[in-house]
């Protein structure tokens, strides 16, 4: 943006974002579902990948 007066010219610089710290939380953990399911192999399987490797694919033969 600039403001001009006769023969100054001023350049005021963007307003900057504030920092974000990741992850981001908006609003409230939703509760589980009626129906939810603990998955002991999926949750073992990520724990394990979280010690090494950045990717994991999980899928069902059913």
């Amino acid at each position: 943006m600039q403001i001009a007066n006769a023969d100054v010219i001023v350049q005021v610089p963007p307003a900057r974002e504030p920092e974000v710290s990741w992850p981001v939380w908006v609003g409230n953990v939703p509760k589980l579902a009626a129906a939810f399911q603990p998955r002991t192999a999926a949750r073992t399987a990520r724990a394990r990948n979280e010690e090494g490797a950045a990717d994991l694919v999980l899928s069902s033969s059913s």
